[in-house]
C-alpha cells in the first residue's frame, strides 16, 4: 500500500518543478497531454480510488453541495447546446472532490507537520526562482506594478504557494517553536510581497488577522501583529503611494460608477475587473428569465471578453445563472457552518480567505489552491488548536460534518 504521506509529498515536489519551468512543461505538441495536466489526472484517480462509501456517507450533506455547482455547469452547458470541450471546466470540481474526500477519509493517518515541513523547505526553491528573477534577469514589471513570479509563468501560482507556505510557516513555529521556521515564515511573506499579487495579499490578511487576533496567546498575537502590520504596509504601500494602481482608492471614490450598469465603458478599476464584471452582469440580463436562470453557458466570460470573470460569483452567474451562483453561494455558507459548529478560528479564517480570493480571481480553476484548500481544511478541522500549545493536538474520529 502506498504510503499517503510520502504521496502528498510528492504532489508538492513534483507539482513545484512543473510549475516552475512552464516554457518546458507547459509548451507542449499535444496540447491536451502536456505535464500538467497528466499530473492533475494521475492524482484525481489516485484520489477517486482511495475514497470509499463510508467516507461519502459520513459527509453527504458536503458531497452533496459539492455536486451542485457541477450539476448547474451540466444544465447549462445543455441547455446553451455549448460544445463538449467546454465541459472541461468539471475537471476542476472532479479534482477538488476527491482532494476533499481523500483527506478527509485519510486524515487521521497523514502526517501534516512532515507534510508542512516538506511544503516550507521545498518552497525555498520557490522564492530562489524569484530572487534569481529579481537580480539576475531583472524585475519583472506587470501594468506599471512591480511584479515578478520567478520561474512562474504567473504571479498567481506564486503566490499560492507562497500563502500556504506561509501557513505551514505559522503552524510549524507554533509546534516546535523553532527559530528555523520563523525563516521559513519571513520568506513567504518575501516571496508574496515580490508577487505583487493583491488578491493574495488581501486573502492572506484576512486569515492572519483573525485567527492571530481571536483566542490566542501572547506570543502568538505578537507573530500576528508583526505579519500583520507587514501586510497591511504592503498592502496600503501599493495601492495608495502609487498612484498609477490605486485601484482601491478608485473604487471608494467611484462608487456609483460601480453599480452604473447604464455605462459599461472599459475602466481601470480593479485592474479592469470592474468593467468585466458589470458587462457579464448586463449581458445575462439580456438573456430574459430563463437565461436568468441557466446562464450563457461554461466558458461564457472567456468567449465573450477573451478573459476569465475574476470573481467565482460573477462567474457563476453569467456562466450558469441563479442555479449557478445559487450552488456556489451554499457550498460556501455550509463551510461556514462547518467552522461555527466546531469552534474552529483556524478553520473560519481559512474559510473566509477562499471566499475573499473568490471574489477577486477564481481558486475553483487553480489546481495548486485547490489541493492545499483541501490540505488545510482537513488539517485545521481534525487538529484543534488548544491555548496550552499548538503541538497539543485534539484528534477526532472519521469527520462527520453532518447539520
Amino acid at each position: 500500500m502506498i504510503n499517503k504521506t510520502a504521496m502528498i509529498c510528492f504532489w508538492i515536489l513534483s507539482r513545484i518543478v512543473i510549475d516552475s519551468w512552464p516554457s518546458f512543461f507547459y509548451n507542449n505538441p499535444v496540447e491536451y497531454f502536456n505535464f500538467p495536466r497528466l499530473h492533475t489526472a494521475f492524482f484525481i484517480v489516485y484520489f477517486l480510488l482511495n475514497i470509499n462509501l463510508i467516507t461519502i456517507k459520513k459527509n453527504r450533506q458536503l458531497v452533496f453541495l459539492m455536486c451542485l455547482s457541477p450539476l448547474a455547469i451540466l444544465v447549462s452547458g445543455i441547455y446553451n447546446g455549448i460544445e463538449i470541450y467546454k465541459f472541461q471546466i468539471l475537471i476542476y470540481w472532479i479534482y477538488f472532490f476527491a482532494a476533499m474526500l481523500f483527506f478527509l477519509r485519510f486524515g487521521k493517518r497523514i502526517d501534516f507537520i512532515f507534510i508542512m515541513k516538506c511544503l516550507a523547505m521545498s518552497f525555498l526553491f520557490v522564492v530562489f526562482m524569484q530572487m534569481y528573477y529579481v537580480f539576475v534577469e531583472g524585475m519583472a514589471v506587470h501594468h506599471n506594478l512591480l511584479r515578478t513570479a520567478g520561474g512562474f509563468d504567473h504571479v498567481t501560482k506564486t503566490s499560492e504557494y507562497a500563502f500556504f507556505a506561509l501557513l505551514a510557516s505559522m503552524m510549524l513555529y507554533f509546534a516546535e517553536r523553532k527559530g528555523m521556521w520563523l525563516f521559513f515564515l519571513l520568506a513567504a511573506l518575501v516571496s508574496l510581497g515580490l508577487s505583487g499579487y493583491r488578491t493574495m495579499w488581501l486573502a492572506t490578511l484576512v486569515f492572519l488577522l483573525p485567527s492571530q487576533f481571536l483566542g490566542t496567546t501572547r506570543r502568538k498575537v505578537r507573530l500576528g501583529i508583526l505579519v500583520s502590520c507587514f501586510l497591511v504596509f504592503v498592502f496600503l504601500y501599493w495601492d495608495f503611494v502609487f498612484l498609477v494602481y490605486n485601484d482601491l482608492f478608485l473604487v471608494v471614490n467611484n462608487v456609483k460608477e460601480v453599480f452604473d450598469f447604464n455605462n459599461i465603458n472599459y475602466d481601470s478599476l480593479m485592474s479592469g475587473r470592474v468593467f468585466i464584471w458589470k458587462y457579464l452582469i448586463y449581458k445575462v440580463g439580456q438573456l430574459g428569465p430563463i437565461g436568468f436562470l441557466f446562464g450563457m453557458g461554461p466558458l461564457a466570460s472567456t468567449d465573450i471578453l477573451g478573459l476569465y470573470a475574476h470573481n467565482e460569483f460573477i462567474s457563476s452567474y453569467s456562466e450558469t445563472g441563479l442555479l449557478g451562483v445559487a450552488a456556489y453561494s451554499f457550498f460556501c455558507a455550509y463551510l461556514f457552518w462547518i467552522c461555527f459548529k466546531n469552534k474552529n478560528i483556524y478553520l473560519f479564517s481559512l474559510v473566509v480567505s477562499f471566499v475573499v480570493y473568490s471574489f477577486g480571481t477564481m481558486p475553483m480553476r487553480h489546481v495548486v489552491y485547490l489541493f492545499f484548500f483541501c490540505f488545510y481544511f482537513t488539517f485545521f478541522y481534525l487538529k484543534l488548536h488548544r491555548e496550552k500549545g499548538f503541538g497539543d493536538f485534539s484528534l477526532k474520529s472519521v469527520p462527520d460534518l453532518r447539520l
